[in-house]
């Protein structure tokens, strides 16, 4: 099947996802109503902190779907030697655009120290006819016209710890660091003829990788209730069999036009880029999604 072929197909399942999660985020809206309007008769309004920033948000919950373009280079090597640079979107027709749900939040002890979490998945498939050059897959040499096909899943979740230098009301800034984890579960598959017979021959990366987290992270209040927020990940990985970094950034503005509901949009960059040495070969993973995002927010007031 080409990759032109291939992308047809998978439209309307986009659009089935994107619609799907449209329609998640206005129920998730519909919910987050009554504690909106349980919450219009509580105000600090005559605290100076709270005037200054507009919100009381002793922890937050944000649901968004982010549309994303996804570039995804893999290395197998074989036993001895260099395998092929195999840029899964061009060589095995993945689609380049992709979407997926991003979940995240955060709960402050006080005004300096909160925890932040995120989570989100991507998965993506895609097969294709071998047309421009033979590719080593591992130990297999995949030759010209054969049929080909990849599938790939990531996972990734990270849980902070933030310390707030500054937090006035008006600017929040300071430093995070904590645990991330990439789960990668990468199938490659390719037709191998061999005598009379044509087999399929297959290779499979499966590896979770828990990862130190270091960070920055900005929030400035615009006007009442209007937020923009600036944050930096990075992960390095550099233990047992495994090297590498995840840099993972975002820049977002948010609303709230009530005390508890809001929403927004922001613009997400995830690159990942490790290096997984195994005794039969090391296997090479270079990853990159960016792309827009949009979500709502939930407010847990409180705040100390």
């Amino acid at each position: 099947m080409s990759s032109q072929q291939t992308a047809s197909t998978q439209n309307p399942d986009r659009r089935q996802r994107i619609g799907r999660a449209f329609a998640f985020l206005v129920l998730a809206s519909l919910l987050g109503s009554p504690f909106a309007l349980a919450a219009e008769g509580e105000s600090k309004d005559n605290d100076p902190f709270f005037r200054q920033r507009g919100i009381d948000d002793r922890g937050a919950f944000f649901i968004g779907g982010v549309s994303s373009t996804v570039d995804s280079v893999v290395r197998i090597d074989p036993d001895f030697g260099i395998g092929s640079s195999l840029q899964l979107q061009r060589i095995f027709g993945v689609d380049r655009e992709h979407d997926y749900a991003r979940f995240g939040g955060y709960w402050r002890f006080s005004r300096k120290h909160r925890i932040n979490f995120q989570y989100l998945r991507t998965s993506s498939s895609g097969t294709n006819t071998l047309l421009d050059e033979e590719i080593t897959i591992g130990d297999e040499v995949i030759e010209l016209n054969a049929n080909i096909g990849a599938e790939e899943k990531t996972r990734f979740a990270a849980l902070e710890y933030r310390y707030a230098f500054v937090n006035n009301g008006r600017a929040e800034a300071g430093l995070s660091a904590g645990l991330g984890i990439i789960d990668t579960d990468l199938m490659l598959f390719g037709e191998v003829i061999v005598g009379d017979e044509t087999l399929i021959a297959r290779e499979q990366v499966s590896e979770t990788i828990p990862l130190p987290v270091a960070g920055v992270y900005t929030d400035f209040r615009l006007t009442r209730g209007l937020f923009l927020s600036v944050e930096a990940l990075i992960l390095n990985a550099n233990y047992d069999k495994y090297s590498g970094s995840v840099d993972d950034s975002r820049i977002g503005l948010r609303w709230y036009p009530t005390k508890i509901f809001g929403f927004g949009a922001a613009w997400n960059r995830t690159r990942i880029d490790l290096k997984i040495a195994e005794p039969d070969g090391d296997i090479y993973l270079d990853y990159l999604f960016e792309g827009p995002e949009v979500f709502v927010s939930f407010l847990v007031p409180g705040m100390k």
